[in-house]
């Protein structure tokens, strides 16, 4: 992934937000800095996991 692309440089100009190259294709959502402790892995039907 080409993460100097104007689109990208705006995405990660958002605060609390990144985007990153990794080996898959995947979304990480933090609510509340992760304070319950729990987490969701809706692999492999959605490449997205959910930390509460």
């Amino acid at each position: 992934m080409n993460l100097n692309t104007e689109t990208i440089k705006a995405v990660n100009g958002i605060e609390n937000l990144t985007v990153e190259s990794g080996k898959e294709h995947l979304m990480e959502v933090h609510f509340d800095n992760d304070i319950q402790g729990k987490s969701f892995d809706l692999r492999p039907e959605l490449p997205l996991i959910i930390y509460l």
